[in-house]
């Protein structure tokens, strides 16, 4: 009798963990960009990366979603990460930010609109560069205070948008880079093929910068001919009339009236 109420016993105690191990995972209610289930983000902090995600929202239509929880309830992050995102029905554009605080465990889990432009490489490194020492030293304040800025900064490129945290998170603010002559000559090149049916006058100024090929063109040629005969050797003769401070001085009139908008 004795033996079969321990079977019993063995049987129910089986059948619990049984239970226990088929049950989903607990997961939190979404609170909006950021859901701090663990309680280890300041107001400040989840402030101002609720603003980073609208900045981020506003430019790329990428939506982050952070999240805190204190254990993963016996499944994989990923496992976590998707089950949450089922729950909370997200959708390709949604990226989640997931921090397991008492597993010490992290991941960022996007759709395919994210995924298609920033690689899981390029995820993990911004991860492990980022976030993995100020997590691992439990400044979870500090993890997304670097984290958020250099993944906004990442999607900036490759959206090709200017993502101005202005100061948030620590952030610097965005300045406008100054035009090199790759950039320009890269915008133009752009601005025709987008503009097939545009006409291709080689005097078109940038506006901006008042900068065309025509003008870079007869720049070079215009230093040419008043710096060109400085390095001819001295010894070699010229044409003898004496018109080379002449023609100096009409070809510098001529830079001067080149580069005059007016």
């Amino acid at each position: 009798m004795k033996f079969f109420r321990l079977l019993a016993a063995v049987c129910l105690v089986l059948a619990l963990l049984a239970s226990s191990a088929l049950a989903d995972p607990r997961y939190p209610a979404r609170q909006g960009s950021v859901t701090d289930a663990a309680a280890v983000l300041s107001a400040s902090t989840a402030g101002e990366v609720g603003e980073a995600v609208r900045t981020l929202e506003d430019k790329t239509d990428i939506t982050l979603h952070v999240v805190t929880v204190d254990f993963l309830d016996g499944v994989t992050c990923a496992a976590y990460a998707e089950g949450l995102r089922s729950r909370w029905e997200l959708e390709d554009e949604d990226v989640l930010l997931l921090l397991a605080v008492g597993e010490d465990t992290f991941g960022l889990y996007g759709g395919d609109a994210f995924t298609s432009r920033i690689p899981q490489s390029t995820q993990q490194k911004l991860l492990y560069t980022h976030l993995q020492s100020p997590f691992m030293n439990q400044d979870y304040d500090g993890a997304l205070q670097a984290f958020i800025p250099a993944l906004l900064t990442e999607c900036g490129k490759v959206w090709d948008k200017t993502i101005d945290l202005k100061g948030l998170l620590g952030a610097p603010e965005a300045t406008a880079a100054p035009l090199n002559a790759e950039d320009w000559l890269q915008r133009r090149l752009d601005q025709h093929r987008s503009e097939p049916d545009a006409p291709r006058r080689i005097i078109d100024e940038d506006e901006d910068t008042g900068v065309s090929l025509g003008k870079v063109i007869l720049t070079i040629f215009l230093l040419t001919v008043i710096f060109g005969k400085k390095n001819r050797r001295h010894g070699r003769p010229g044409c003898g009339c004496g018109c080379m401070p002449f023609s100096s001085l009409l070809a510098a009139l001529g830079l001067w009236k080149l580069w005059d908008k007016d």
